[in-house]
């Protein structure tokens, strides 16, 4: 049976120094590198087939340490970038933010200069329906980013447009569908807990 797994790129240098990341990129710091061979332990004998990347290094980086272990060929899908934060990119998101919160607060709420939901929805329902293709005989993992793969998967899905209701996704975490339902999620976490459903803010 053929599956969708979404994941995470992992760590980064601006991450970790809380820095806002939209379509800038950082490389992976020496914890990022490691886990994404967490990952890629967890993903062997999945039966994973192909592997689409987001062009932006952080995730190319770790579909190409998870494509050496899993033994999958993988490739970039332009369409597929992080959702641009305009003039808060390379930001302390304590400046930004100070009491936290999302960097998108509806679906039309876009950082000054950056994408909003709505305008990135066209070219990631795109590479959505590109992997759906190659998913109705292999088995797929999809390397992303946080804002993309809530976007992904709110329109895979049918969610509603509410930000605040979006999935979260750690880097540790994959979400993958089994079969062809796009209502019944699952997760499985590098540190070995696995479970059903989303991860959603409380």
């Amino acid at each position: 049976m053929s599956a969708l797994y979404i994941a995470r790129h992992q760590e980064t240098e601006a991450n970790r120094e809380e820095l806002v990341l939209g379509a800038s990129d950082s490389p992976l710091t020496d914890e990022g590198r490691k886990g994404a061979l967490q990952l890629s332990r967890m993903l062997r004998g999945r039966g994973i087939a192909l592997i689409i990347s987001s062009p932006l290094r952080r995730a190319e980086a770790t579909a190409r340490v998870i494509a050496e272990i899993c033994g999958a060929p993988f490739s970039i899908d332009g369409d597929y970038g992080e959702l641009s934060c305009g003039s808060w990119e390379g930001r302390p998101r304590r400046e930004i933010l100070p009491a936290g919160g999302p960097l998108r607060s509806a679906w039309a709420d876009a950082p000054p200069g950056g994408e909003s939901f709505e305008d990135a929805a066209g070219r990631i329902a795109r590479v959505l329906e590109r992997a759906l293709f190659y998913r109705k005989r292999h088995t797929v993992l999809m390397v992303g980013h946080g804002a993309a793969n809530q976007l992904l998967l709110a329109l895979f899905m049918g969610l509603d447009r509410d930000p605040h209701r979006f999935p979260l996704q750690p880097s540790s975490l994959v979400y993958f569908f089994e079969g062809f339902s796009p209502l019944k999620a699952k997760w499985l976490d590098a540190g070995g807990a696995s479970g059903e459903g989303l991860v959603v803010p409380q």
